[in-house]
């Protein structure tokens, strides 16, 4: 866990890092692999656990993770009903 280093990384810095750019990345390649997932929820952790410095400091990294997330959205979209998959009108 990044949070058991035991020294706080700010938002900033992992926003720019070359391997936080990369496992987001890798999120919308065809083969996405347990280690870019597991990645990316470290970094979601990190940025709301209470030893990282808060949230108002992991702001860049929170807008990075988010951004590339919401870019997934085409790519999960089930065509035959025109909406993301996995949210089933109740």
């Amino acid at each position: 866990m990044l949070t058991s280093v035991g020294f706080r990384i700010p938002g900033s810095v992992l926003a720019c890092h070359p391997l936080v750019y990369t496992a987001l990345s890798s999120l919308s390649s065809e083969t996405l692999s347990e280690a870019v997932v597991n990645v990316i929820s470290e970094l979601i952790y990190y940025s709301t656990a209470g030893n990282s410095g808060g949230i108002p400091v992991q702001i860049p990294l929170i807008q990075v993770i988010v951004l590339q997330v919401m870019s997934l959205k085409e790519q999960l979209r089930d065509s035959s009903k025109g909406r993301p998959l996995g949210l089933e009108l109740q």
